[in-house]
């Protein structure tokens, strides 16, 4: 009796939580113009800082895997600018590519599509992806979105290929501290110690790191406007407002 009331309880603790989480997700405002994505249909109106990610993603993967076919995905893709620019640099990959937004995948679909080499799709996180498929994985400013981080972490590292990559970004809480500049869209920012320690819990080797600066910030560490496009370079170990890793997969 005592186990059946356990199993009981758990079930109900259960249904609980997964109504809490499709709560979660129409409150969340997805929408192309919340202010969070951006929403140019060509890659001269996406800010440089973005662009300059998928250039180095690109540059890495050109680099490793020369002229192999590549299955890879780019997690929360927003519009698909940098989608588009990895497929149509990288003529031997094959993408699928994700993000929450219906609009922005809309838009993906209309003006960065590369046919028959990137899939767009709608769909919201907590989802499942194809076990040891991919042999690399990219998600840029994503982690930060996601409430339960190890679960996102473990659903990527599950998907990639042993000896695969992942393509990590993230805003620097030493530098970019969510507690000074409350951003809705966030639920954690995160710092070098933190990512080291994801790393060892999910057998991730740190490749390369770079750090990159957007914004201006006062003295007391808020905001307070944006950076010249051409002081948004991405600098190798440098403790930048965003950190942005190369990490290799072992499984």
């Amino acid at each position: 009796m005592k186990r059946s009331l356990q199993k009981i309880i758990q079930t109900i603790t259960m249904l609980i939580k997964m109504c809490k989480d499709k709560i979660y997700i129409y409150r969340k405002d997805f929408s192309l113009n919340s202010g969070e994505r951006q929403i140019s249909n060509d890659l001269s109106g996406i800010r440089k800082d973005h662009i300059y990610r998928y250039e180095l993603a690109c540059a890495f993967i050109k680099a490793k895997f020369a002229n192999k076919n590549i299955i890879g995905a780019d997690i929360f893709c927003g519009n698909g600018y940098g989608s588009f620019i990895i497929a149509n640099n990288i003529s031997t990959i094959c993408l699928l590519s994700i993000d929450a937004s219906k609009e922005a995948i809309q838009l993906a679909k209309k003006y960065y599509s590369v046919k028959d080499r990137i899939e767009y799709q709608t769909r919201f996180f907590p989802f499942v992806l194809q076990k040891d498929t991919y042999d690399l994985i990219i998600s840029f400013e994503s982690i930060e979105h996601v409430k339960d981080d190890n679960a996102f972490i473990e659903t990527l590292v599950y998907a990639i290929k042993d000896g695969g990559y992942l393509f990590l970004s993230t805003p620097n809480d030493e530098i970019l501290s969510l507690e000074k500049n409350p951003n809705k869209f966030h639920y954690k920012h995160y710092t070098s110690h933190i990512i080291n320690n994801i790393c060892e819990k999910y057998h991730l080797e740190i490749i390369n790191k770079y750090g990159q600066d957007t914004y201006k910030i006062d003295d007391n560490g808020i905001v307070c406007g944006i950076l010249e496009e051409e002081n948004m370079d991405l600098i190798r170990d440098y403790n930048g407002q965003f950190m942005i890793y190369i990490l290799k997969v072992s499984k």
